[in-house]
This record gives C-alpha cells, sequence and structure tokens, in this order.
C-alpha cells in the first residue's frame, strides 16, 4: 500500500486484509451462504452455513489462505476451507487486530477514493437483520460506469452501529468497493457478488448464489491527526496590595527583624 500517516498499528492490520485476501472480517458471528469465497473468513464469533445442503467453497482463490474462527464452526454445513481452518482458536493468534481496524475508522480522513459515512443507529444485539440504513454503490459513485468488478479501487467507511443492508445498484450492479464498518452489522442482500472485503462486528448474507471476491482496498489511507491538548496557562496570583506592605513595614519598624525571615525566604 502507498505511504501512509495513519498509526503503523492501524495499517499493519489493515494491510494484512488485502495482502493475505481476507473476504470477510468480523469481531462477533458471521453466517455465509455465498458458494464461493475466494479469500480466507476471519471470524470473532461462530460462523454459520446459510445453506448446509449445498456445498461451498472458502479460500478458494489467491493462494492457500488459512481462515480463523473464534467459535465453532456450526453443524450442518458443506464448507470446504481449502487453505485449511482453526477453529475455536484463541484471538491471540488471528492475524488480524480487530481493534486496530476499529481504532482506524475512527481516524480515517475522506478522500476520492475512501468515502466515511456515520450512519448513527444502534447495534443490532438481537441477531436481527432489519436495515439501519441501504447502499447500492452508486449512493457513491455516482456513475453509471461503475462496475461491481472495483479491483480494490474504493473504500467505504461507516462509523456507526446501526444495521448496514448492502443492495444493487439502480443499473443492478453488483456492490464493488471494500466495506469498513467494525462496530455494525452488515447485511447483504442478493448482489451477485461483493467484490471487495467487508470488515463488520458482524456479518450475515444468506444467498447461496452469492459470491465474495475479497479483493480489497489498495489505495492511500490518510488519516486525521489527534489534535494535541494545550496546557491550561498558569494562573496568575494577585498582587499584594499597597495597604498589605505598609502593614509588614510598621511590623518591621516595632520589631526590629524583616519579614521575609518568617517564610524562610
Amino acid at each position: 500500500m502507498p505511504p501512509s500517516n495513519c498509526d503503523p498499528a492501524y495499517m499493519s492490520a489493515f494491510s494484512l486484509l488485502a495482502s493475505r485476501n481476507f473476504s470477510i472480517v468480523t469481531k462477533e458471528d458471521a453466517a455465509i451462504g455465498a458458494h464461493t469465497t475466494y479469500g480466507g473468513v476471519q471470524v470473532g464469533g461462530s460462523l454459520r452455513d446459510m445453506a448446509p445442503t449445498l456445498s461451498k467453497v472458502i479460500s478458494s482463490s489467491y493462494g492457500p489462505y488459512k481462515s480463523f474462527i473464534g467459535g465453532s464452526v456450526i453443524t450442518p454445513h458443506l464448507i470446504t476451507f481449502r487453505g485449511g481452518v482453526a477453529a475455536n482458536a484463541p484471538e491471540t493468534i488471528f492475524p488480524i487486530r480487530y481493534s486496530a481496524l476499529e481504532a482506524l475508522s475512527l481516524s480515517v480522513a475522506p478522500s476520492a477514493h475512501v468515502f466515511v459515512v456515520d450512519q448513527g443507529g444502534s447495534y443490532a444485539y438481537d441477531g436481527s437483520n432489519g436495515c439501519h440504513a441501504s447502499y447500492g454503490m452508486d449512493f457513491f459513485l455516482k456513475s453509471e460506469t461503475a462496475q461491481g468488478q472495483n479491483d480494490g479501487a474504493d473504500l467505504i467507511v461507516f462509523r456507526g452501529a446501526g444495521t448496514i443492508c448492502l443492495e444493487r445498484t439502480k443499473w443492478y450492479r453488483q456492490f464493488g468497493p471494500s466495506i469498513l464498518a467494525p462496530f455494525a452489522r452488515v447485511v447483504v442482500h442478493e448482489v451477485g457478488y461483493v467484490d471487495g472485503f467487508v470488515v463488520a462486528r458482524s456479518f450475515y448474507q444468506p444467498d447461496s448464489v452469492l459470491q465474495l471476491h475479497g479483493d480489497g482496498y489498495t489505495g492511500a489511507l490518510t488519516c486525521t491527526p489527534t489534535p494535541v491538548p494545550r496546557p491550561l496557562p498558569t494562573p496568575l496570583l494577585p498582587s499584594p496590595s499597597p495597604a498589605a506592605f505598609n502593614v509588614w513595614e510598621k511590623w518591621e519598624k516595632e520589631t526590629g527583624a524583616a519579614w521575609e525571615t518568617l517564610f524562610d525566604l
């Protein structure tokens, strides 16, 4: 990836999304029906097969990249992990540190190919799949020529927690850009395929005819510097009044001592 002013720890986690070709990364559970997932997956919770009577492949392309599941691969399922899988795996062996992606999403700045949205809303703790906000890629790429095959050109960052639903464009094209939505549930409807990666707190994709490509964003990222708090000014002590000095001068004349000796000055 191009040089970036973002925190190196954030960029290390983000660059692994592309270099290891992860299609899906979640903090919690993921439910996948896609018959072909080109890259591997890193799922913090359990992985559910939404079409358990149909064969499907994870890590079908890009090389034999391993998948990591923090919980179990729920049975029944017909998933073949071509790159292997570590199920019931401790977070310590996960390649991507999820907290770094959370932090990156809050500091990354918008640019020509990076779109930053705060969709608002609350996280769906009950696992429901109602859409808080729905988007086709034409919401961001305002062109009839935008293609589902995005080739890692664009990234959409969602900072809110409300459920995001991905849809086809008004021209019925697939969803091309990568998604970084670490605080939200992402629901993928019948879009044909998602060309980029998806990072989400949880993920739900029931359609068995869909593909998850994981051809992730590899363009430039710029972060907004965290402002350094300015130190508060030191308050100035009020100057003694002339009347106060007159009192001490009178005391010195009467005692023959200097008033500073009272304070070890």
